[in-house]
């Protein structure tokens, strides 16, 4: 048989845990928990326009798409950039620093860059990719961050699209 003293805290049992839990949450110091994504000045999800087939199929260069990566893990000190699937055949990604280019084309997981104010990632069209079709390009891309002095903030999915047009058919009211 249980007391009834007992009795009664055990039925108080779950609002008892519950009370201890957020308690211990509530006293966990900030460099232990997790930090987030801060966005930058550099950052732009806005593509350029006037995108071609037949201008990007002809490329000899890389072509800017205007699309910008620049969020920031706070408290961390690299983050890691890989283009998802059939990202990697038609777009590569540059690193920045300010309007300077530090280093790339880029298309595979393995680049960490390390984090400063200025630092960012243009996306461009990769100039050997030649069977682009008019329609909606995706770019899909995952960011993880490392070396962090807190908690690590999860993995940022990204997709982003950037219309591809073919520039004779937009011209459908001409007439011989």
């Amino acid at each position: 048989m249980i007391p009834k003293g007992a009795a009664r805290l055990l039925g108080r049992m779950p609002a008892l845990l519950a009370a201890l839990l957020l308690a211990a949450a509530a006293a966990t110091p900030a460099w232990a928990q997790p930090s987030g994504w801060t966005q930058g000045d550099q950052h732009d999800e806005d593509a350029d326009d006037g995108f071609t087939v037949a201008g990007l199929n002809s490329a000899t260069s890389d072509t800017d798409t205007g699309l910008r990566f620049q969020q920031l893990p706070n408290n961390c000190g690299s983050v890691r950039l890989r283009l998802g699937g059939g990202s990697q055949d038609r777009f590569a990604y540059y690193y920045y620093n300010d309007d300077t280019r530090q280093s790339g084309p880029y298309r595979l997981d393995d680049f960490r860059a390390p984090l400063r104010d200025n630092f960012h990632f243009r996306l461009y069209f990769r100039d050997q990719y030649s069977s682009f079709q008019d329609g909606i390009a995706r770019i899909t891309m995952e960011i993880n961050s490392f070396g962090c002095s807190g908690g690590t903030p999860g993995t940022r999915n990204l997709v982003w699209q950037v219309e591809v047009i073919d520039a004779w058919a937009t011209l459908a009211s001409h007439s011989e």
